[in-house]
Order: structure tokens, then C-alpha cells, then sequence
């Protein structure tokens, strides 16, 4: 399991317990990254509030909010939570609870920190926290795809689309096949074939 401590300060050090954090935290920092061995380049920013505010519809999302930087948005969290847990429970409504939870904690728990590195600011938000808003999100996503993969219109794709709203696609990838791995033998299920295909 990844450590629960973030990868970086999130504010530069301000006193002489934050450098003395610093240089315990720096170490423990590059040697993660050597060890993933990602050459993943930072791909989903976080822009700067002064464009943001001019015209939020092009840049800010309107009906869900994905991955750490939008999930827990308060003015759009209450309407998008149940959506996602039903759209989820819509995929992986063939598993028990557990069954879920051990794919979570199997495939993405360990890459919480390489996604991080897909984005351009930390997060002081703990990894199996961070694992889950990447699972639930995540299936929110393959649900949008599945979509319009088969021609469906969806008002989402356009929130899924915006640089802040993405998930890294390293996620995306080790979930299907996570998923797929476990639905391999029913052929009744075609809706991570069809997103394997498309992914």
C-alpha cells in the first residue's frame, strides 16, 4: 500500500518544522518516482482563477466534477454523488462490495502517487481516499465513453473534456483491465469490451 503522506508540500516551508518535514519528505519523494518508473508528463492543470472567472462555463465544470481537484466541490458535490455511485453501481453491480474494494485496493492504491504526477499541484488528500475518488470518477468516465462510443449523447462529456477534469489516463487503464479481468468469463457483459476497444 502507498504511504498516506503527500508527495509535496503543499505550501512552501514556512517555519523550521516544515523544512525539517521537507527534508524528510524530499527522499522519500524522488525515491517513489524512480521506483514507478513513470515518465508520465504533467497533463491536467489547474488554471489560473483569473481565466477561470472570465468565462467559467469553458473551463470550470458544470454538472460533475472529476479526480481531486473538482470531486469534493461543494456547490456541485450534493447534485453529482449519487449519480456516480448510481453510475457505478450500473458497472460493477455484478460484484459484491468487497469484490470492488479489492480491485481498488489491488490496482489503484499503488498508483495514486504516479497519477499524482499527472498533476501540476499536490494534494494533502490520503491515498486511499485519493483511490477511491479515481474508481468512483473513473467508472463515471467509461460510463461517458461507453455513451458516446455508441452514438449516445451525454451533457458530460463536455465537464469530462476540461484540462481540470480529467483522469489520468494510467487510472483508466489499470481499472478496465482490472474490471475486465473479473468479467472475462461472462459474455453477457460487453461493456468493458466495448471500452477496451475504444480505450
Amino acid at each position: 500500500m502507498a504511504s498516506s503522506e503527500p508527495p509535496f508540500l503543499s505550501s512552501p516551508p514556512s517555519s523550521t518544522e516544515d523544512l525539517q518535514q521537507w527534508l524528510i519528505d524530499i527522499p522519500q519523494t524522488l525515491e517513489s518516482l524512480v521506483s514507478s518508473d513513470t515518465t508520465l508528463p504533467i497533463c491536467i492543470f489547474k488554471l489560473h482563477e483569473t481565466r477561470t472567472s472570465e468565462k467559467p462555463d469553458a473551463y470550470v465544470p458544470q454538472h460533475i466534477g472529476l479526480g481531486p481537484i473538482h470531486h469534493f466541490r461543494t456547490d456541485i458535490y450534493n447534485k453529482q454523488e449519487k449519480l456516480k455511485l448510481v453510475t457505478a453501481n450500473k458497472i460493477v453491480r455484478c460484484y459484491i462490495t468487497s469484490e470492488f474494494e479489492k480491485i481498488v485496493q489491488e490496482s489503484l492504491i499503488d498508483l495514486v502517487p504516479v497519477a499524482e504526477y499527472c498533476y501540476d499541484l499536490p494534494f494533502d488528500i490520503e491515498k486511499d481516499v485519493l483511490a477511491w475518488v479515481f474508481a468512483i470518477d473513473a467508472l463515471v468516465v467509461l460510463d461517458v465513453l461507453s455513451k458516446v462510443s455508441n452514438g449516445h449523447r451525454t451533457e458530460y462529456l463536455e465537464d469530462v473534456m476540461m484540462v481540470e477534469n480529467q483522469i489520468p489516463l494510467v487510472i483508466l487503464v489499470n481499472l478496465l483491465n482490472a474490471l475486465d479481468e473479473h468479467l472475462h468469463s461472462d459474455p453477457d457483459k460487453m461493456f468493458l469490451t466495448t471500452i477496451a476497444f475504444k480505450v
